[in-house]
């Protein structure tokens, strides 16, 4: 492992150069960066963390492995604002054990919807444990912002 720079100048990962509308950091934010701001009744612990992953996003331009960080983040996101979200029901009564319990709960509630349960246990799965390298890259922008997506529509 090597740092590419010194010193802390930061110098934009040269993926982006192939990508159309990504040449400039701005137009690059423009074009990869979901607004995460859009529900402001999300609670203020995963406003925090989406604050993390939109960080991580920006960064990306400097080094592109970072999206998958940034990826791998928003699954440990949703679990939380599942959890919340079950917990300020009136008829809470105890944690449920698991993100696939989570889920469940969420489906008979109509907050996803069966693909989105599969998709996810999936993605989360091959996230949290790897059988080999695998790099998401832009395609982790799309699941990113599904999963934003996700988590705003429950609150």
């Amino acid at each position: 492992f090597t740092l590419k720079t010194k010193s802390m100048k930061l110098e934009h990962d040269e993926f982006w150069d192939v990508i159309e509308g990504c040449k400039t950091f701005e137009s690059f934010c423009k074009k990869t960066i979901p607004d995460f701001n859009k529900n402001k009744n999300i609670p203020e612990a995963v406003q925090r963390k989406l604050g993390v992953v939109q960080k991580l996003m920006t960064y990306s331009y400097y080094e592109y492995d970072f999206l998958d960080v940034a990826m791998l983040q928003t699954f440990y996101i949703l679990e939380l604002a599942l959890s919340l979200k079950y917990k300020s029901l009136p008829n809470y009564k105890k944690d449920l054990k698991n993100l696939t319990l989570y889920l469940d709960w969420a489906l008979r509630k109509n907050y996803i919807l069966k693909s989105q349960k599969e998709q996810i246990i999936y993605l989360r799965n091959n996230l949290f444990h790897p059988k080999d390298e695998s790099i998401f890259g832009m395609i982790a922008i799309n699941v990113i912002k599904v999963n934003v997506e996700l988590i705003s529509n429950l609150f």
